[in-house]
Order: C-alpha cells, then structure tokens, then sequence
C-alpha cells in the first residue's frame, strides 16, 4: 500500500512542522449522501464516516495539511430472484461501497481574527473504492485506486484559544478505472478542531 506509506509520511512532516510553528488537527463525523455512479449502485444516505486532518498555517490566511476520510455505503434488498445473464440466484442482496480518501489540502480563511471563521478550500490526492454484492452465500468484489478531489466550504467556531467546533461539506468526485465506475458524493461533516504548536495564535 505505497499510497498510506505517503500518507503518513505526510502526516509525520505535518506533525513536526508543529513544532516549529502553528498548527491544527480535526476529527470529525461524516454523513454522505451518494451521488451518481455511487447512487446508482447504493442510494441510501451514509450515517457511517469519520475523517481525520492535520495541517499547518503558512499565513493567517492560508493553510495546507492531509486528510484521511472514510464513508461508508450500504443497501439492503429484498428476498427475491436475482438474474445476471444466464444465471439466477434466489435470496436477499446486500451491497457496499466503502471509501477512503486521502488527499493533499489547502484552506483559505475569510475572517482569520474572529471566533467565527469561515473557509474554502481542496483536496485533492487518491480515493480507494471497496464495492461489494453479498447474495445468498455468494460474495462479488471490487477494488481500485482513484484520482479524486473535493471543493470544500467551512466555518470554524473557537471557544479559546486552542480549542473549536467545526463543520464543513465536501463534494468528492473520482475519475473511473477499469474495474470500478467514477464515484461521487456530498459529505456534510461536524467535529472538533485543536491549534496545536508553539506560540500565541494571533499572526
């Protein structure tokens, strides 16, 4: 898996470079709504993602960092003849479809001196796309690396000096391999957010 291997070399960097300056860290929970080829594959809402970020204030405007993300997609069909070609299968059907994102980012902050700060930003990097059909006894999977991006919007709310609330939504877009279809979705995501590094926090 050469691509978490740069991911967390990724993370490391972010990490010590918060030693040296000022920094941030998120967790949030995710709920993903499928677009597209993931709809058509699985139309029901995501209650199942979280998403974890790092990064580094290169101005108080500007800030760079990785993301890690994970959604997940499921949908139960009823009890009933399943037909693909010259083969039928009797039995209910599960489908799901999960992702992961890991992506490069980049932030611009409107109002860097408020309390209440509202951002846009990108991601972009590698989403790996596990789809899989359980019928009866029977199991079918796919899998593959994908180009993907998202455009994200934001606000940041902070009780303190280190410590806030923040919520965003993303639209993630891949590009298609030959196994697994271009995947997309909206993520409306809420969590809590740490300044992290040496220093008072007013640039």
């Amino acid at each position: 898996m050469r691509q978490f291997r740069y991911f967390t070399a990724g993370i490391l960097f972010l990490a010590a470079s918060t030693l040296m300056g000022q920094g941030f860290f998120d967790l949030t929970y995710n709920v993903a709504f499928p677009m597209g080829n993931t709809r058509d594959f699985i139309s029901k809402t995501s209650w199942r993602g979280f998403s974890l970020e790092g990064g580094v204030y290169l101005t108080k405007h500007i800030a760079v960092g990785a993301n890690f993300t994970w959604n997940g997609f499921y949908e139960t069909f009823p009890y009933q003849t399943y037909s693909s070609g010259t083969i039928s299968i009797t039995g209910n059907m599960w489908r799901y479809t999960n992702s992961y994102p890991l992506m490069a980012t980049a932030k611009y902050f409107f109002l860097p001196d408020k309390k209440f700060q509202v951002y846009g930003g990108i991601g972009i990097g590698t989403i790996y796309v596990n789809k899989q059909t359980d019928l009866g006894v029977f199991t079918a999977s796919k899998q593959s690396w994908l180009f993907g991006f998202y455009p994200e919007v934001g606000g940041t709310y902070w009780f303190n000096n280190q410590t806030g609330i923040l919520f965003n939504t993303r639209y993630a877009i891949s590009t298609t391999s030959q196994d697994v279809p271009g995947q997309s979705y909206l993520g409306l995501n809420l969590g809590i957010i740490w300044k992290l590094g040496k220093g008072e926090f007013n640039f």
